[in-house]
């Protein structure tokens, strides 16, 4: 059966700096995982703003809490 979508399979860097993000099936990661992982996003960002901004972005690893409009990008 043919899908109704057309899927662009590109290497993972084109995918991010051109579409800004990748879809991934097929990876194996169990479905009780990534509910957990979800849930925990979905309690971070219920945490008051003042708790979060106790964990800056660290531009050399990419983690960290950055707020609404904290990051502007010059594309």
């Amino acid at each position: 059966k043919e899908s109704a979508y057309i899927i662009y399979e590109w290497p993972p860097r084109e995918a991010f700096s051109l579409v800004g993000f990748v879809y991934i099936r097929d990876h194996g990661i169990k479905d009780d995982l990534i509910k957990r992982a979800m849930e925990a996003s979905q309690q971070y960002f219920l945490m008051p703003t003042e708790v979060k901004e106790a964990f800056p972005r660290d531009p050399a690893i990419q983690q960290g809490y950055v707020r609404y409009y904290g990051q502007l990008n010059n594309y």
